[in-house]
C-alpha cells in the first residue's frame, strides 16, 4: 500500500512540471523532450555508467513523457504505480520459495487489472472481427 501514494506524488510531480513547461516553451512536444532531458540528467548525474543509464532513463522519461502528453494523467499514474509494485516485489519462478506466493499475486493482479481495463476501453467491442480468420 505505499505504492500508491508515492505513484500519486510522482504523477502529481511529473504533471506540475510539464505543465510549467508546456507554459513556458509553448509546445508540448519541446516540453515533453525538455521534461526527458531534465530527469535524465536528473538521475545520471554523478554516474560512472553514463553509456548505460543515460539510454535507460532517457526510455523511461520518454515513455512517461508520451502517455501524459498523449493520454493524461490517470493513465501515468496507473503506469507509475504498476511500474512501481512490480519493481518493489522480489520476484522469483521457484515456487518453494517464501515470497512466491507474493509474486504471483502482485502479477495475476497486474494482470487481471490490465485485462479489466481493456475490456472497458474497448466498451464490449469485438476485438477480432468474423472474417479476420477468413
Amino acid at each position: 500500500m505505499v505504492n500508491v501514494p508515492a505513484a500519486v506524488q510522482g504523477t502529481l510531480m511529473f504533471f506540475f512540471m510539464l505543465f510549467i513547461l508546456r507554459v513556458l516553451l509553448r509546445n508540448r512536444w519541446l516540453a515533453a523532450a525538455v521534461f526527458v532531458a531534465i530527469w535524465t540528467a536528473i538521475q545520471t548525474l554523478g554516474s560512472d555508467r553514463l553509456a548505460i543509464q543515460v539510454p535507460v532513463w532517457m526510455a523511461i522519461y520518454s515513455i512517461a513523457a508520451f502517455a501524459l502528453v498523449r493520454f493524461g494523467l490517470v493513465t501515468l499514474a496507473a503506469a507509475v504505480f504498476t511500474a512501481d509494485s512490480m519493481g518493489n516485489i522480489p520476484m522469483t519462478l521457484n515456487p518453494s520459495l517464501w515470497y512466491f506466493n507474493a509474486t504471483v499475486f502482485v502479477t495475476l493482479a497486474v494482470l487481471a487489472l490490465a485485462v479489466w481495463s481493456f475490456k472497458e476501453a474497448t466498451a464490449g467491442q469485438r476485438i477480432f472481427s468474423a472474417d479476420l480468420l477468413e
